[in-house]
């Protein structure tokens, strides 16, 4: 069985890279329509992928398969729907974080409201490293399955001896 680390040690692991953008910063890839993301680090225990949200893009109601997570927002604002117990919405601007455990459900979007109409930026890590997820329908409150997923990393953005 693979290292599972805690909500806590996500949270500090993706606000370390948040804090080092010389790392990662001209990996960003931008445009006007479509997610992006890149996997930035992978080890045993946890990987993080840097992704890019230009307003009007989201993922859909989803969960991580067996590996917990957590995610800041480093640039932007995105808005997260959230289940604990009903769906519940939440703001996000630069420098919120959100962990989560294992099978936790949700959906991530740059809905471009408020203020903020650019694209977000933001970082994730799965631990264990992530390799599947599981899509949902919200029907009637009840979530329902719509598909599952393999999660096949693109090839390192950055050096793991960084």
């Amino acid at each position: 069985m693979k290292e599972r680390l805690s909500g806590r040690e996500l949270l500090e692991i993706v606000h370390d890279w948040a804090q080092q953008p010389q790392r990662w910063e001209s990996l960003l890839r931008c445009s006007d329509t479509e997610r992006w993301s890149g996997l930035l680090h992978c080890e045993d225990a946890y990987d993080v992928w840097l992704l890019t949200w230009p307003v009007q893009t989201g993922t859909q109601l989803h969960d991580h398969g067996d590996s917990a997570g957590a995610f800041e927002v480093v640039s932007g604002q995105l808005e997260e729907l959230y289940l604990r117990r009903r769906l519940r919405r939440r703001q996000l601007r630069a420098g919120a974080q959100v962990s989560f455990p294992a099978g936790a459900v949700h959906d991530v979007l740059n809905s471009g409201s408020g203020q903020d109409d650019r694209p977000a930026v933001s970082l994730h890590a799965y631990s264990p490293p992530l390799t599947s997820m599981n899509f949902f329908a919200n029907v009637d409150g009840h979530l329902s399955t719509v598909r599952s997923e393999p999660v096949i990393a693109p090839p390192l953005l950055v050096s793991c001896a960084q």
